[in-house]
């Protein structure tokens, strides 16, 4: 060893000398090598000294046989580690390639296979009018006929559950205000009621005859689909105006704009109010419905699937509700068109104009 070099001198050569188990090691820095050597006291007589050799010569051919023993069972040790990784990473390939085939962590889930099964029976149960149930899906009374191991499959669902849903199920207060507010301001028009009335104070009548408004009177008033300000006080009436302005202004507003309380109507129709809305059946327009469940994974993580999606469109060359009324949408068009027999008249019964409207509706 390099006993003449202090341990400063040592270091400074990239040397790192220290002590375990009555050896002296040294470690090369440079070369990234280890030595050893047996620690000598510096001072010892012949007797002790000879003593001492024989006690440590055996001392270190049992360390070199411990250390012997300990480096092949670090080597076997080694191998079983990854052997052990090579079958774990197997495993878990195997395993997730079926359990975590998919972000929900659902094994053997496919859209063709188990979501078709799904969607189709609940879409089943909600033509029976089954809501708000618990149940296990692997229970015997959960089945379905059909294949369902094709590479494409649809999901089987009622062309008119949208209709169904808003006639049953939509019809709320709370339902009919938050469709309103999502509604396209411009497809106001062709929401399919007969208006009654255009305020709640019932101060501007719109009925388009003497018989009609006496029914309105009598049995409708509590439906605030015939008031015509449930609806814009639930739209932006901004967007509204700019679809339909100039024939909203003969129809509605420029009889409103000759009176103050006209004026103070129209200005506050953009507040929100609630009243129950119940418009008629009509079958000019096909009604959408997006419908979806969701699975949620032991994560929390949520994932929605659709079972039914159906956009709204209208279907005018089928439809038979105009026979007897045409709807809103169809008087602002007629008010600004030339040899409609109603042309620049009012909507509201003050003047002649409404007289003059009912007499020459039978286009309607």
């Amino acid at each position: 060893m390099d006993s003449e070099m202090d341990d400063v001198a040592l270091i400074m050569a990239g040397l790192v000398t220290f002590h375990w188990r009555r050896l002296e090691y040294l470690f090369d820095l440079k070369l990234w090598i280890l030595r050893s050597d047996l620690c000598i006291p510096p001072a010892l007589s012949s007797t002790q000294v000879m003593s001492r050799s024989l006690s440590s010569g055996k001392r270190h051919l049992l360390d070199e046989n411990v250390h012997l023993i300990l480096k092949h069972l670090g080597a076997g040790l080694g191998v079983l580690y990854a052997l052990l990784a090579i079958v774990g990473s197997v495993s878990y390939f195997h395993l997730s390639s079926v359990n975590m085939a998919n972000d929900m962590f659902w094994a053997n889930y496919n859209m063709t296979g188990t979501h078709v099964f799904i969607a189709d029976w609940l879409n089943e149960q909600l033509i029976l009018g089954v809501s708000n149930m618990t149940f296990a899906m692997d229970i015997d009374e959960i089945n379905q006929n059909g294949p369902f191991d094709q590479t494409s499959a649809n999901v089987q669902s009622a062309g008119n559950f949208g209709a169904l849903m808003q006639y049953s199920q939509l019809n709320t207060i709370e339902a009919t205000i938050s469709g309103l507010r999502s509604t396209d301001a411009a497809a106001v028009p062709w929401i399919f009621t007969q208006y009654c009335f255009l305020d709640f104070g019932q101060q501007w009548e719109l009925a388009n005859s003497a018989t009609r408004l006496q029914r309105c009177k009598s049995n409708m008033t509590s439906n605030g689909a015939v008031f015509m300000e449930s609806i814009l006080r639930n739209i932006n009436f901004h967007h509204f105006y700019e679809a339909v302005g100039r024939s909203f202004d003969v129809a509605i507003t420029n009889e409103l704009r000759q009176s103050s309380a006209g004026l103070k109507w129209l200005g506050m129709v953009s507040n929100p109010m609630k009243a129950p809305l119940a418009d008629e059946w009509q079958n000019f327009k096909r009604i959408g419905l997006v419908n979806t469940y969701t699975v949620t994974n032991m994560y929390g993580s949520e994932y929605p699937f659709t079972l039914q999606y159906g956009n709204s469109s209208f279907r005018q060359a089928k439809q038979s509700t105009h026979k007897m009324y045409w709807g809103f949408a169809n008087d602002l068009a007629a008010l600004t068109q030339n040899g409609s027999g109603i042309t620049g008249l009012s909507l509201i019964r003050i003047r002649n104009d409404a007289e003059y409207y009912a007499s020459h509706s039978s286009c309607q």
